[in-house]
């Protein structure tokens, strides 16, 4: 799961703010100050040179995830959203805009 939080100065989550800005964000969605994987930040996975399937889930409210590998190899999207991808090819990046997606 990818989702963006933002948290006080005692690392408590904050959600909606006080007065006009919390009704901006109520009616414009929530961002985040900080990127979250699987409930941890700076997520990080040491992985072997070889083919991973990966579910990916957008659990953030508003944001658009643009996904790519950091050495610019090709990912293989093959459904998105319980729905298969009749043709599959590599793609160099990837944006997950909201519930499931599969790679």
């Amino acid at each position: 799961m990818i989702q963006d939080r933002s948290f006080d100065a005692n690392n408590q989550l904050l959600y909606m703010a006080n007065g006009m800005g919390g009704m901006m964000t109520q009616m414009m969605g929530f961002l985040g100050e900080q990127i979250l994987v699987n409930g941890h930040p700076d997520a990080r996975l040491p992985v072997a040179t070889r083919a991973y399937r990966l579910r990916l889930y957008n659990g953030a409210n508003s944001r658009i995830y643009k996904l790519a590998w950091s050495n610019g190899m090709p990912m293989t999207v093959i459904a998105t959203d319980s729905m298969w991808i009749a043709r599959i090819k590599g793609e160099e990046n990837f944006q997950i805009k909201g519930s499931v997606s599969t790679l």
